[in-house]
């Protein structure tokens, strides 16, 4: 068995810098579309884009990545 075993099991919450307000919202983003097998076109928009999100309220920026990347709602990761 490798080191990381199943990297689909390992908890995400970790992720998110709670002094960024749109940190647990691109993680849980990031995490919905590697489920979905996006995740590195969810990070080559959050890159590309950064500034066109950046000012964005937490749920502007939600909405934001639902309409711009293409992902299900139904994958996000639970808020905790």
């Amino acid at each position: 068995m490798p080191i990381c075993g199943d990297l689909s099991t390992l908890p995400c919450a970790g992720l998110a810098m709670p002094s960024l307000d749109k940190s647990e919202a691109s993680a849980r983003a990031a995490i919905a579309a590697g489920i979905q097998g996006k995740f590195w076109e969810m990070r080559d928009l959050l890159h590309r884009d950064y500034l066109d999100w950046v000012t964005l309220s937490p749920a502007a920026f939600r909405d934001w990545i639902l309409v711009h990347a293409g992902i299900w709602i139904s994958t996000f990761p639970p808020s905790r």
